[in-house]
Formats: structure tokens, sequence, C-alpha cells
């Protein structure tokens, strides 16, 4: 009891305290928790963000160690709510996408307000709140119950409900808030042990809690992610995105599962651009004291050479003709059949000696609107759609003969190249295939752009891609990719241009081969072509992806995209070579 007046008495204090003497307390109480955090959870939380981020051990410790030092700021913050209202409260929070919470209020279904435990998330249900908006947190009960009194107590001071994520009362709680159109907060980053959907967190096997898909499917509530994170001026940012609504179709699980992946997407978004916000010292995953309360990390490399899968090239050669995408040349390609542990091979035939070019990470040498291969002078772009065909075909060794320094762009796909390898056929060579399974992450950032590839257990990607064209706008995919799924869902996608881009391309001495056949072309306000897909532009993204990824070779991992391109591409696939040769010395 005494501990809820003393807590109730530094409250006070920190309301009336200067700036600076609420800098230093913040500061102050930010040390404590660094020092008296168990060693073996700062350990657990630099390895989990070197394998879930790919930064290297100094800054993965300077992450964990800031993770911690905000708690004292947030710890004011909180202290600091009887002074907040409605009036005060947005010259400290700044709010991005409000207008997507007035929209989904409007549906009159209530809301289902989602986030983790990021930034002062605290403050965020106040920050809702107090813009007017009733809202019930779902909470767990602290083990200390003055504790607890006091920190209920305090949400409900600025405008929140509470209700435990256990037991009957909880429940109604949550019935009956929807029931009443009002917001409903819940956290979704907690492994629930029990009930919940088994999904991938930044490649590692987690539980995630349906609870936010399942009410959105019962009640027909919008599913709103929303995190807050702190500013460098000393006040704090929300984040709103877009609604998200479970379907009702037959299949319930896959309803759930759909919708609770894209939050996880949208959530590792979040840690990627603000690492320090989330909470790294919690055991997330299950196995921080069994990995470092006994012993320290390993650090063994999983790279591996599964024998039981052969490598594979053509049963028999390939011909076909065709003029460039972007050069507009005629050029007659060969594909013939290739030696064990040749690769894919380029070979010039309209230039003396034929030269070759392997296809390498290590040998892009442009990204601007394809990918282009080089070596010893000569080169050949545009060689993305080809590759991800020899990716997903399972084409590991392959020569490849042109008369032109580009392939045919055949349908602006990859469907083609597709249907001629199942023609040829395909045959088991003598050598085993190298398959690449990382053992960390790999990331590439700029600004709201980013590629990242994490461990994991199977080849996918999730790509979100942001448009402002208003036929396109933000398109969000993500599939496990085999080679069914490549020829239904993937291999058929073109590439899109613009008519305000084709001009000025043009001048460049690009995108000469494009037609509205090949194309999938937009004018300022609609498409002009015939589309094969609703979502045709993120299709292809992850077409490209796949074929500058394979100048790697085969892959194992999970990777995740926002806007990325051929440039972003090829930066992850050099990061991700130079670690391979680094560690093969």
């Amino acid at each position: 009891m005494l501990a809820y007046y003393v807590v109730k008495f530094f409250s006070w204090i920190m309301c009336v305290a200067p700036k600076c003497l609420r800098n230093l307390t913040a500061a102050i109480l930010g040390g404590i928790a660094v020092v008296a955090t168990p060693k073996w959870r700062m350990q657990m939380a630099a390895a989990n963000i070197q394998e879930c981020l790919g930064v290297d051990k100094a800054r993965a410790q300077q992450i964990a160690e800031k993770s911690l030092r905000r708690f004292g700021r947030m710890v004011v913050e909180v202290m600091r709510f009887p002074l907040l209202n409605k009036d005060n409260i947005t010259k400290l929070v700044n709010v991005e996408g409000l207008e997507y919470l007035e929209e989904a209020y409007k549906q009159n279904k209530g809301v289902i307000i989602a986030t983790g435990h990021f930034g002062n998330w605290e403050l965020l249900g106040a920050t809702i709140a107090l813009h007017g908006y009733p809202m019930l947190s779902i909470t767990r009960k602290q083990n200390n119950k003055y504790m607890d009194r006091f920190i209920n107590e305090y949400r409900e001071m600025v405008g929140q409900k509470v209700a435990y994520n256990r037991g009957e009362h909880g429940l109604l709680a949550i019935s009956r808030i929807l029931k009443e159109k009002k917001l409903l907060g819940v956290l979704y980053d907690q492994d629930t042990n029990d009930d919940g959907v088994d999904l991938k967190l930044f490649g590692k096997d987690s539980i995630i809690p349906l609870g936010a898909a399942a009410l959105s499917r019962i009640y027909g509530s919008p599913v709103l992610p929303c995190f807050i994170h702190n500013s460098e001026e000393g006040g704090c940012t929300v984040k709103i995105y877009p609604p998200l609504y479970t379907p009702k179709s037959k299949d319930r699980e896959k309803d759930f599962y759909d919708v609770t992946q894209e939050l996880v997407v949208i959530l590792e978004h979040e840690i990627i651009s603000h690492p320090e916000m989330w909470f790294w010292v919690h055991d997330r995953w299950k196995d921080g004291r069994e990995r470092f309360a006994v012993r320290k990390i390993t650090g063994e490399r999983q790279e591996g050479i599964l024998k039981e899968i052969m490598q594979q090239t053509l049963a028999a050669p390939i011909a076909y003709s065709g003029i460039g995408l972007h050069s507009g040349k005629e050029v007659a390609m060969k594909l013939l059949p290739g030696k064990e542990n040749t690769g894919i091979v380029f070979v010039r035939t309209d230039l003396s000696g034929h030269p070759e070019i392997q296809a390498l990470a290590e040998n892009v040498s442009s990204t601007v609107k394809a990918t282009t291969v080089s070596e010893n002078g000569t080169e050949v772009f545009t060689v993305e759609h080809l590759m991800a065909a020899f990716s997903m075909m399972g084409i590991d060794n392959c020569r490849i003969e042109m008369s032109a320094p580009e392939p045919p762009v055949t349908d602006g796909s990859a469907a083609v190249f597709c249907e001629l390898i199942l023609q040829a056929g395909r045959i088991r060579q003598s050598e085993p295939r190298k398959i690449y399974a990382v053992d960390r992450a790999f990331s590439v950032y700029e600004d709201d752009k980013y590629i990242t590839i994490q461990p994991y257990d199977g080849y996918r990607i999730s790509f979100v891609s942001v448009n402002a064209h208003p036929a396109l706008g933000t398109q969000y995919f993500d599939i496990e990719l085999t080679e069914e799924k490549f020829l239904q869902e993937i291999a058929a996608a073109r590439t899109v241009g613009f008519m305000s881009e084709i001009k000025q391309m043009q001048q460049m001495g690009l995108g000469l081969g494009g037609s509205i056949e090949n194309v999938v072309i937009f004018d300022d306000d609609k498409i002009l072509s015939e589309t094969r897909f609703d979502n045709e532009l993120i299709r292809h993204k992850i077409l490209d992806v796949i074929g500058d990824l394979y100048l790697l070779g085969h892959l194992r991992g999970h990777i995740i995209a926002v806007k990325s391109g051929h440039a972003f591409n090829s930066c992850l696939a050099k990061q991700i070579q130079a670690y391979r040769i680094k560690e093969e010395k």
C-alpha cells in the first residue's frame, strides 16, 4: 500500500517539476533499467536484434540499451497523465493518419486499435481517447495489486476504460464496447502460448494473438494498426495505418491467418523503422533463458548443401526470338543445357570471341529500370525476368546465347520462359544443389523504402507497394514460393509503365520495345492495358525480386520489402554475397 502512495507522490513531483529535472529523472530511471536488467536478457536482446535486423554486434547492443533507457522517459510521461487533456494533447503528440480513424469510426461498427509493446503504448491509448474516441484497453493484470490499481487509475484519468485479457468480465467488456460501436485497444505482439496463429516474426516461429482478426470477423469492425514513437524534439508521433478487415469466407482459419499476417508485416516494418522503440528485453520467443541464462550463443552458421536436391539443367535446347524491352532490338536467343556447377552464363554471339558473362550478384553494373550484369567490359541487361523463371523452375545451370545485349521481352513477364522450360524438360544432374539458408538478417534502408531478408524455413516474399497513381495506391502481397504458386500467381505478371514517363525513358534509350501488350500502361488516371491481375504491379515487383536475388543462387529466407526496386534488390544481394565471402575465408 505504501508503494502506491509513494508513486502517487512521485507523480505529483513530475507534474510540477521543470523540464530539466524531468529529463534528468528520465535519464536516471533509464540508467537504472539498464543496470537492473539481468545480463542474460541484455545478451538475448542484442542477439535477437542482430538476427532480426541484420546489424553488427555493436549496433545491436546500442539498440538494446536505448530500448531500455527510453523507459525512463515513458515513466515520466505516464506520471504526468494528470496534466493531460483534449486541449494540450496535440502539443505533446502529433498524429499521422487521423483521417483513417475518423472514417473507420463513422462506419459505426466499433474500431479495433492494434498495437504492440512499442514506444509509450500507454500514451498512445491516452492520445486516442483524448481525441474524443471512447476506448477500452485490454491489458494484463499486474503482479502487484497496488501498482495495478495505480496504472488503471491513470488510464481511466485520460479517458480509457480497462479490461483484463483473461476472465469472463474481460470478455463481456470486449463484447459490450464493440456492440456500443466504440474503440477497443489490443496488444498483438505477445506470444500467447495457446490461442493464436502460427506465424513467423522476423523468421522466428511465433504464436500471434488472433484476437484482433477474430473480433473483426465477428463484429465487422475495422482493425487499425497504430504505433507511437519518440521524436527528437521531445514529443511523440502516432502513426495510424489504413484499416484492415477480416473477411467471412468458408475458411475461417485462413481469414484469421491472412489478417494477422498483415499485422505482423506492419509490426516488422515499424520495428525496422524505429528499432529502439520495441521492448527487446522481453523474452518474445520463449527461448532467451535457455539460450543465454546458462550459455552464450554459439553463432554457428546454417548454410547447407541439401544433398537430396540435385542440380538441374534443360533436357533439350530452346530457341526463341523477339525484341528487347528497352533496346527494341531484334534478338535470337538459345537456351542450352549447362554442365554441373557452371551456373547461369550469358554468351554474346554478336561480339567477337563470343564473350561470356556470369549471372552473379557481384557482376551487376546497373539497375536503371532493369538489372544489367557485366563482365570484362561486356554486358547483358533486363535479365531479371529470365532469371526469375530459372529460379522457380529449378534451372541451376544454363548457357544463354544471345545475338544482342537484351533477352526478348516476350509478353513482358516470365510466363513464356517458364512454358519454354516445361516444353524442353528438365534433367537431374550428378551434383547436389547449393541452397543458401540465411542465418541472420540482411537489410537495405533509405527513408521509407527498404528490403530485408530474415531466416526462414522456406522461400517467402512479403511486399508492400505504394504508388500515388489513383488506380494503384497501396498494395500488399505475401506468398510462400513454390514452382506451382509461382506459375499461378507471379509468372504472368507484366512490368508497369506510365505515359508520363515513356517519352523521357525513350530519350534515355529505354522502353523502345515496350507496347500496350507487353507492358501494363497507365495514363494520368486510368489503365490503358488489359490487366491479368487486379494487383499486377505488386506481383511483378515480386517477380523482379526473385530474378534479382537469383544472382545469388537458390535461397532460403523471408524477404520483406516496402517500395523496393532493382537498386535495393541488388544492394541486398551484394550485401549477402559479401557476407558469404567473408564467412568462407
